[in-house]
């Protein structure tokens, strides 16, 4: 709620330089450590770690190529960055993803339906979340145009993150994940209609 109103009201990002990167560095890290404390299995900490590595090795050929998701740059609305890719976006990369199949573990108790499910809500959340994105300079697209293959990138990817965690029962079961996911997304999605 604070984000929104710093964003609607004062235009923050503009005058805050790192407020994106130290609000998600702050807001994931309390949720990984709720994570990984309810959980208590080193495998989650090691499939952790393997999904940052993922997300930000695909974000850099993304980057570098276009080919994954098409071709776009990350702007100064997130400056601490490696290879072209602001280095929190692999960590937000793996919340978004625990916190999809959080959501969806509650839909569905089938085993092979659950990682798919997580892709289509997170492919969803970048729907609601892409226009707001650009206007705040996270990203820019090529031609100012979003492309059907960044979105597919994006269940695709949660797909491959979510099928083994499903398979092993490392689905993260904290309302803290899945509660951070849904006010991500309330954020984006009341920003589309009410920032300036």
């Amino acid at each position: 709620m604070i984000g929104l109103i710093l964003h609607v009201f004062f235009n923050a990002l503009a005058r805050t330089p790192f407020l994106a990167e130290i609000f998600l560095f702050t807001t994931n890290s309390v949720v990984l450590y709720t994570v990984l404390s309810e959980t208590r299995r080193s495998s989650l900490v090691i499939w952790s770690l393997t999904i940052l590595v993922f997300t930000f090795l695909t974000e850099a050929a993304g980057v570098a190529t276009g080919f994954v998701f098409g071709n776009y740059v990350y702007g100064e609305g997130m400056r601490i960055k490696l290879l072209g890719v602001p280095l929190i976006i692999a960590y937000n990369w793996l919340i978004l993803i625990f916190g999809a199949l959080n959501i969806s573990a509650r839909l569905s108790m089938n085993k092979n339906l659950v990682p798919l499910i997580a892709a289509l809500i997170i492919m969803l959340f970048d729907f609601i979340m892409e226009p707001v994105a650009v206007r705040l300079d996270y990203w820019q697209w090529e031609g100012n145009a979003i492309p059907l293959r960044n979105y597919i990138a994006w269940g695709l990817i949660t797909w491959l993150c979510s099928y083994p965690l499903v398979r092993i029962n490392l689905v993260p079961g904290s309302v803290m994940v899945r509660l951070l996911f849904l006010s991500q997304a309330l954020f984006f999605l009341l920003l589309r209609f009410f920032m300036p």
